[in-house]
């Protein structure tokens, strides 16, 4: 039997499909700290737009490498929302970026923020609670001459 959402689930569906996407930075087509430290930034929010709509391009556009934050992120958005699931909007408070200078080989961003509670709802009827909580997070990112591009995503949760 096909799961129904109840008027209030798709009424919240429906917001989180209209949840605004985050804006692109200038700062993405330089070749500085401060570049890789926005386009990091951006790669967090439009990890949560991706999940909460369902728009995978943009982050595909920007997270380019073989790697799995990369490549299993569409895939499980895509499925989540082929099933009629979405992930309630969540919204990042970023406390701190800095690109980490004791990596010589990449150029890894290191971001400490904050974000607010959530639910996952699968599209069968079941929700999974998203925690609030303060995270870690190191971006790999590569220039590619033109802009920055997303090599890996990797979050932690501190306590």
């Amino acid at each position: 039997m096909k799961w129904t959402p109840t008027a209030q689930e798709a009424k919240k569906r429906n917001e989180a499909l209209k949840m605004q996407a985050p804006v692109r930075p200038e700062e993405i087509a330089q070749n500085t700290d401060e570049g890789a430290v926005a386009t990091a930034k951006y790669a967090i929010e439009l990890y949560n737009y991706t999940f909460a709509t369902g728009n995978v391009d943009e982050y595909k556009a920007l997270c380019i490498s073989d790697r799995k934050s990369c490549v299993k992120v569409p895939v499980d958005t895509l499925k989540m929302h082929q099933n009629g699931g979405w992930v309630d909007p969540i919204q990042v408070t970023f406390v701190s970026g800095w690109v980490r200078k004791d990596v010589t080989k990449n150029v890894v961003v290191q971001l400490w923020f904050y974000r607010n509670a959530s639910q996952e709802h699968s599209g069968q009827g079941e929700l999974q609670d998203i925690p609030a909580g303060k995270f870690a997070s190191l971006v790999t990112l590569k220039f590619d001459g033109v802009e920055w591009k997303v090599q890996e995503i990797y979050v932690e949760e501190k306590h």
